[in-house]
């Protein structure tokens, strides 16, 4: 299944549509606090917030795809606000 991912600025404006999650975190890394990845498929949930995370998304793009990928796959945890 083909995944996308918004990417919306910190007052919820919409900033890009990315295939790759890679994309979505060099994106948002350039961004304030408060931006944020959702999930196209999963109903726009947030899988990232940045300034809330544990670094910000330019320290680490791997950090933030491991993040998302986990989140994507355990919605529980995605809730929970954790990994």
């Amino acid at each position: 299944m083909l995944k996308q991912f918004f990417v919306f600025g910190s007052q919820g404006d919409w900033i890009a549509t990315t295939r790759w999650v890679e994309e979505a975190a060099l994106v948002v890394g350039s961004l304030e606090a408060g931006s944020t990845i959702r999930s196209a498929q999963e109903h726009g949930a947030i899988l990232w917030t940045e300034g809330s995370e544990g670094q910000v998304a330019a320290e680490s793009y791997d950090y933030v795809c491991e993040i998302v990928e986990a989140r994507l796959a355990n919605p529980r945890a995605r809730l929970a606000g954790g990994a």
